[in-house]
């Protein structure tokens, strides 16, 4: 999969609003951002953007920037970066709208270690865009290089373990789990060129590292809406959910939910035990 095929994709996602009017109005935006955090709620309690006032922040894969704006507002000193450079045009615009600054950048995340120089942050988000780049570790080496000491990295990404999983196993009558796995990677929603799913274990060993301490890691979101009828702004459940509460579908979440939440920091301790290591290594020859 090439990096332009996939920038190509994210481009068309907003062609078709690019040159109409009404995406350069504040209401347009509000109703945006209304309808995302309606059907996920656990967003704003994840980013907690009132916590980053006058701190760096740094949001890998702003798209067209309904989490950018919210860190804006709460004061943070804000670097947004895209490829899709249409969702940073509207992002920008957005911003304009609203009389607030950032740092837009048009880049592949994959490489921003390579953008700042002796610059650091104090949180590096990233919400729903890790697992659709072609070398998600290239992006965790970069975060890396660029977290400040004491600073604080949150991601979502999608779990490998979901509702999601079995409700295409049962959708496309499969039976074994692994071919459901490669099956939900191959048939996304979206239609993305690519995607990775991940379990705990593969976030904590794989994706991160002995770099970086877990601070908490958890799983949300269940997407319970009727499709249709949320295209017209109607908030109802569909056939599959109904009949659930909405503390009994929170409580599954805890399980089967599809985002997995991650807050994790450097592993400054493991760093200088590691320097205490090499000096006593020294010392004994």
């Amino acid at each position: 999969m090439s990096f332009d095929a996939i920038k190509e994709y994210w481009n068309n996602q907003h062609s078709n609003i690019q040159n109409l009017v009404y995406f350069t109005k504040l209401n347009y935006f509000e109703d945006i951002e209304i309808k995302k955090y309606f059907i996920e709620p656990h967003i704003p309690k994840f980013a907690e953007f009132d916590k980053w006032k006058d701190k760096e922040v740094l949001e890998l894969g702003c798209g067209i920037g309904t989490d950018s704006i919210n860190f804006a507002k709460a004061g943070a000193k804000l670097t947004v970066i895209d490829f899709s450079n249409i969702s940073l045009d509207i992002c920008k615009k957005r911003f304009e709208l609203y009389g607030l600054n950032a740092t837009f950048i048009y880049a592949n995340i994959e490489d921003i270690d390579k953008i700042f120089i002796n610059k650091k942050f104090d949180l590096i988000y990233s919400y729903d865009v890790i697992h659709y780049s072609i070398e998600p570790k290239k992006i965790i080496n970069c975060v890396h290089k660029l977290l400040a000491k004491n600073g604080e990295f949150r991601f979502m990404v999608f779990s490998k373990i979901s509702y999601k999983l079995f409700c295409i196993m049962i959708e496309n009558n499969i039976k074994d789990v692994l071919k459901g796995i490669k099956y939900m990677c191959n048939q996304t929603e979206k239609q993305c060129p690519i995607i990775h799913i991940y379990d705990f274990d593969e976030i904590k060993y794989n994706l991160l590292d002995e770099r970086f301490t877990i601070i908490n890691m958890w799983k949300e979101h269940i997407f319970t809406f009727d499709i249709e009828k949320l295209e017209n702004n109607i908030y109802i459940k569909d056939d599959y959910w109904i009949n659930m509460t909405d503390m009994e579908i929170e409580n599954m979440a805890k399980e089967l939910g599809l985002h997995t939440m991650v807050i994790c920091k450097l592993n400054n301790k493991k760093e200088k035990r590691s320097i205490f290591s090499l000096f006593c290594n020294l010392y004994r020859k």
